[in-house]
């Protein structure tokens, strides 16, 4: 990658962007691209084209030795990542499954935290519904005397009853299993999820690969998904005994993400769910880049922002990502009309570096 030159920042560059130029004169002025701080601080692409674009990144990144993973809610990717030697694309249920209360070596009591917090996120549960699942999860750990969870196992301590379950036990029991349904229904043979998952979340995680999720119709299944794989990485990373053992940077790709990461802030601050996000920035400490693609800006958690060192944003198809972009790129009044006249392959750059808006033609 040699020759790219970029805004206050010119070491170390591993991915080519594209040109920078003059919108008024049109004149290119040089080339634009990310370092490994740039990559591994966060990247957010934003827009109409915003998967080609981060495909364009993913496959220049794998080819210099990043693991990359791209959460691909809606199979934006297998398209632009067709002719990229050594990508993978996984179908979940098809190609691999998942026990989800595995905690991929780490401690199974501490793991039911994680685990919560992903069907949290994806199901969207209650302050109540999340304690009653947490305390379940939590007894049938301490009883399994550090053996593997799996979702027999709890659906049978579930189901025992005796002369001694009172009835608020059993209420309780009763809205677990309400709560819990939807990882049962997708169990079983060419499901998603089975007691003995076919390979560990980090072997799946490995060069170049896309997770499919588009074939479940239910977007709270994917949300949750998607949340599982990422905390499920976190949970290996966090079981490793030697720190040495930590692999090469790695970078997660969470595909619209305004679904994983919806704008709760006019919710009560009880009902916002900010643990995920303070997970992400675990990863972060732990050599693992978040990575985010939405068309929808204006529908992401503006907290979700702070994971971010570089945002990149294509032409917007409504106003409110519009102003979105006008917020979070403080433009000024003469940058503003760059944005407008934005066309399909351009896009505006900023950095928490410079704090400078560049102009590109990816």
């Amino acid at each position: 990658m040699k020759g790219l030159g970029r805004i206050g920042l010119c070491e170390n560059l591993v991915c080519k962007l594209g040109l920078m130029w003059d919108q008024q004169s049109g004149n290119v002025l040089n080339e634009v691209g990310l370092s490994d701080k740039d990559v591994m601080g966060g990247v957010g692409i934003f827009g109409e084209g915003c998967s080609h674009s981060a495909g364009l990144i993913a496959a220049q990144l794998a080819e210099n030795g990043y693991t990359y993973v791209i959460l691909d809610f809606g199979s934006h990717y297998r398209n632009v990542l067709y002719n990229v030697e050594n990508a993978r694309v996984l179908r979940l249920g098809s190609d691999f499954s998942l026990n989800p209360l595995y905690g991929e070596g780490m401690d199974a009591v501490e793991y039911i935290d994680l685990f919560v917090t992903a069907f949290s996120q994806g199901y969207e549960l209650s302050v109540r519904e999340e304690r009653l699942l947490l305390e379940s999860l939590m007894n049938v750990a301490e009883s399994t005397e550090g053996g593997a969870l799996t979702l027999n196992g709890f659906d049978g301590t579930l189901r025992e009853f005796d002369e001694s379950t009172n009835g608020a036990e059993l209420r309780s029991k009763e809205e677990v299993m309400r709560i819990t349904k939807p990882l049962f229904y997708y169990q079983g043979e060419n499901k998603p999820f089975s007691s003995q998952q076919s390979m560990s979340v980090h072997k799946l995680f490995n060069g170049l690969t896309v997770i499919e999720l588009e074939k479940f119709s239910s977007h709270r299944f994917r949300r949750f998904v998607q949340a599982l794989m990422v905390l499920k990485y976190l949970a290996y990373l966090r079981g490793l005994r030697d720190k040495q053992l930590q692999t090469e940077p790695t970078i997660i790709t969470i595909d619209s993400a305004e679904q994983l990461l919806q704008d709760r802030l006019n919710l009560p601050i009880e009902q916002r769910r900010q643990r995920f996000i303070y997970y992400l920035d675990e990863l972060k400490e732990r050599k693992t880049a978040i990575h985010m693609c939405s068309k929808f800006p204006s529908e992401v958690d503006p907290l979700a922002f702070g994971l971010l060192d570089t945002n990149i944003f294509h032409h917007m198809a409504d106003e409110q990502s519009w102003r979105t972009v006008q917020t979070q790129l403080n433009l000024k009044m003469n940058e503003r009309s760059q944005f407008i006249g934005l066309e399909p392959g351009q896009a505006l750059m900023k950095t928490r570096w410079t704090q400078t808006t560049i102009p590109l033609i990816i």
